[in-house]
């Protein structure tokens, strides 16, 4: 039978049938780009590729026209060609890598401009203008990137030009269907600022879970749409009664989304307040049992292994403590506190942790307010002298004590019990020290002196806790300290030259217009303790006052000596708080 095609004619040679097969599969791909039949070539984009196409087939088919006949001319009229396509590849490369040469100068450009802006707040309008200016450097030059455009109008909204950055957003989000993530975000802290969109609470809200929930249809994960959306829902439930069917559903909302953030596990500072707030709404919702239950399974997934990890971050035994606290397990949140202590390294973060102790007890004494029982009397009282111990200088601990000495305050006052409760004191120093005011306050000057010497035997800061509590008694109106300058006369009679007391004295004499006698307190107060820098702080002014200008002068460069010797931080506080004191 005759042959019937090229394939089965055996005068072919064997090499050139070998090439033929090998490169007929690529060939018959190259005649479909060549003469634009591929669907993808069609229209603008057949017209945009045809040079390559041309080449590309005109190369292959002097390839092939070479390995079919072995002819080296035709091999050397190919070369062109190879040549051409060589190029063309060749100059496709150099514009790619100079182009992310520019595009990675803008980027950096931008970066630090972002920097700077924190850095040098007094240059801010201009640098944030630059970051603008990389910024739409880096749209032209990926005008495909999502992302840059992002970018684009996040730093127009920074730089104050609003309506550019909206329009972008709307661009990348559009209203009623999922668009890009990350800009519904920025549109819901739009709708929510007062200044850019005028509308009220309730339509401000049902805009901004709109563009909130957006952004997580198109992103499940997104922590920060998830995070928003859980503070719209708290804020939303605090407006109805509790428990009412209202409330209930949005905290079942906004527990939701904190359990959502949880999902990838404790990454931030943000996990760790979400696991507190989703114990303290399961409480709310079905009560201490299901959020104890709560707690154990977030404690053992979550809060454990982190505490063991990074002792000296504070945010985690704050967590664990308020957790506690809020199942009201007091020893679970004073065991927390002695882990925190134990484990940490940083002294900072243990001190942090010793004020936290002190919350735990007030938390604990707030919750004996049943004054008119001796046993919640006495568990309310000890807590509180406890609190003390841990930390002598909170204002907030001496406004709950002074209840308990003053006459006029009701159900706190019983002297019978308050006299009994020295027994069994576990701190029975502060409890002395508040005995011996209330025989001051009575008149009985002798018994005063004999529980304060017994006080300080017991407790260094005896004197210090003696000043808070005339100077929180005064501040809040009690009854039994209407004269704090007679209280503290006749503390400085127990306690001569107490720099805490005559301090406190200079004060309210300043009050009492006796300037001169308040100059004199101060005077005796900085010379016992010369760093304390509040009675300084008097004295300057004091001194401005009556125009001794020079001794206003000592004592401020003694101010500034003290001061510079102190952490930056430390400083920067002190600073504000006697930047308030004025006469």
């Amino acid at each position: 039978m005759a042959s019937s095609g090229k394939r089965n004619d055996s005068r072919e040679p064997f090499f050139a049938r070998l090439i033929r097969e090998t490169v007929r599969p690529f060939s018959e791909f190259m005649d479909d780009a060549f003469s634009g039949r591929s669907s993808s070539d069609r229209g603008p984009v057949g017209l945009l590729t045809a040079p390559f196409r041309f080449l590309g087939g005109l190369a292959v088919f002097l390839v092939q026209a070479w390995a079919s006949s072995r002819s080296g001319l035709k091999f050397v009229v190919g070369l062109p060609a190879l040549g051409a396509i060589g190029l063309f590849l060749a100059g496709i490369w150099m514009a790619n890598f100079y182009q992310n040469r520019l595009f990675g100068s803008a980027m950096a450009g931008f970066s630090q401009s972002a920097q700077l802006v924190a850095e040098t707040p007094k240059k801010s309008n201009l640098l944030l203008q630059q970051r603008v200016n990389f910024a739409r450097r880096m749209v032209e030059l990926r005008p495909e990137s999502e992302e840059e455009k992002y970018q684009l109008g996040s730093a127009a909204g920074l730089a104050g030009d609003i309506p550019t950055a909206l329009d972008i957003m709307t661009m990348l989000a559009p209203d009623g269907q999922p668009g890009m993530s990350n800009a519904h975000l920025w549109r819901a802290g739009y709708y929510q600022n007062e200044d850019w969109f005028q509308a009220s609470d309730d339509q401000r809200d049902e805009i901004v879970l709109k563009q909130l929930d957006l952004a997580i249809q198109q992103q499940e994960d997104n922590e920060k749409a998830h995070k928003n959306m859980s503070v719209i829902h708290l804020r939303k439930a605090n407006t109805y009664d509790k428990g009412s069917p209202e409330n209930r559903e949005h905290l079942e909302k906004a527990m939701n989304h904190l359990t959502s953030m949880l999902s990838g596990g404790i990454q931030s500072v943000e996990h760790l307040l979400a696991t507190m707030q989703v114990v303290e709404i399961t409480r709310q919702l079905y009560g201490v049992d299901a959020a104890r239950k709560t707690f154990d399974r977030i404690y053992t997934n979550h809060l454990e292994p982190v505490s063991k990890k990074r002792p000296n971050v504070f945010q985690i035994w704050l967590v664990l403590v308020k957790c506690a606290v809020a199942l009201e397990d007091f020893p679970l949140a004073k065991k927390f506190v002695r882990d925190g202590f134990v484990t940490s390294n940083s002294n900072e973060v243990r001190k942090q942790i010793a004020d936290l102790s002190s919350l735990v007890l007030m938390q604990e004494a707030d919750i004996s307010d049943d004054m008119t029982n001796p046993d919640m009397y006495q568990r309310r009282l000890y807590a509180l002298t406890r609190a003390v111990n841990v930390n002598p200088k909170n204002d907030e601990i001496y406004k709950r004590l002074v209840k308990f000495i003053d006459s006029g305050t009701g159900d706190h006052f019983n002297m019978r019990w308050f006299e009994e409760a020295k027994v069994a004191a576990p701190d029975p120093g502060v409890l002395t020290t508040m005995l011996g005011l209330r025989a001051m306050m009575d008149g009985d000057v002798e018994k005063a002196k004999t529980h304060w010497r017994v006080s300080q035997q017991l407790y260094t800061l005896s004197e210090l806790v003696l000043n808070h509590l005339i100077i929180v008694g005064t501040k809040t109106n009690q009854k039994d300290f209407s004269d704090p300058i007679d209280l503290l006369t006749k503390s400085l009679d127990a306690f001569p030259d107490n720099p805490f007391l005559l301090q406190s004295r200079g004060y309210f004499l300043i009050k009492e217009g006796d300037t001169q006698q308040a100059m004199r307190d101060l005077e005796t107060a900085i010379e016992k303790l010369p760093n304390l820098v509040e009675c300084r702080r008097f004295l300057i002014l004091l001194y401005e006052k009556v125009g001794d200008a020079t001794q206003a002068a000592f004592h401020q460069q003694k101010l500034d000596d003290t001061l510079s010797k102190m952490p930056d931080k430390k400083r920067e506080t002190l600073l504000e708080r006697l930047d308030r004191i004025v006469l």
